[in-house]
Order: structure tokens, then C-alpha cells, then sequence
């Protein structure tokens, strides 16, 4: 029985002529989807929700039960909205979406911040909000 080599699919390279290629492609594709589903799964410890930035940086304290930066801020702003509410909505997003980038998302809940502070005006323009709080986990 003649083999029919196939220098581009690697693992196929002893197919006997006549194979269905339609079977062969799905094999590919379920063989793909499991090498990601255990790639996924061996790396899901590894993609933890705090980037190691924090204490790399920064001073932690122990803080009603949850580390805190002992003294270092951040900061979150909002303009332009249609109320004092909103603005401190969006501003406290704004605080929560920069600590999340920068140190991962168990630290970017304001809820559990400490030294938190909030100053909202409003101006022509509508309702503006600073918030600035030391981010805990």
C-alpha cells in the first residue's frame, strides 16, 4: 500500500491515499482545541489577578484585614456629566481601570480601598470628580 507524504501536517505524514481530508482537518482542529484547553488550564494559575507590581514598589500594610499600599495613591478623574453621581461613577472607574492595568484587578476594587477622598463641582461643561484612595486587597 502506497503512503502519501504530506511535508506540511507533521504528525500526517504516513496518510494512505484515499484518506478523507475532511476527517483529517477535523482531527487538526480537535487536536488544536485541546492543546489550548490544557494551555489555558495549565496556565490559569498563572494568570493571577495581581501583576507582582505592588509589592515589588510599594510599602504594604496590613489594614482592617486587607493589605494596603501603606502610602502611595492613586488617582481617577471625570468631566462633562450630567450629574454628581455619574461623575463619581465615572471617576471612580477611571481610579479602578489604571490600578487594574497596573497592578491587576484584586487590586482595583475602590470598595475596599483605604484613604479614600472624593471632590466633585460642577461646571459649565456638567459634573466633574476627582478620587484618589491607597489600593488594598
Amino acid at each position: 500500500m502506497e503512503k502519501l507524504a504530506i511535508e506540511s501536517w507533521g504528525d500526517f505524514t504516513d496518510l494512505a491515499p484515499g484518506t478523507n481530508w475532511r476527517t483529517v482537518h477535523g482531527l487538526v482542529q480537535v487536536k488544536i482545541a485541546l492543546y489550548l484547553g490544557l494551555l489555558l488550564t495549565m496556565t490559569g494559575p498563572a494568570l493571577a489577578n495581581d501583576t507582582g507590581l505592588a509589592t515589588t514598589l510599594h510599602d504594604i500594610r496590613r489594614e482592617g484585614g486587607r493589605n494596603c499600599f501603606a502610602t502611595h495613591y492613586h488617582y481617577g478623574s471625570s468631566s462633562g456629566l450630567s450629574s454628581a453621581a455619574a461623575a463619581k461613577r465615572e471617576a471612580i472607574k477611571s481610579w479602578a481601570d489604571f490600578a487594574d492595568l497596573e497592578y491587576g484587578s484584586d487590586w482595583a476594587k475602590y470598595g475596599k480601598a483605604a484613604g479614600k477622598s472624593v471632590s466633585c463641582n460642577q461646571s459649565g461643561s456638567g459634573w466633574g470628580c476627582d478620587v484618589a484612595a491607597r489600593p488594598c486587597k
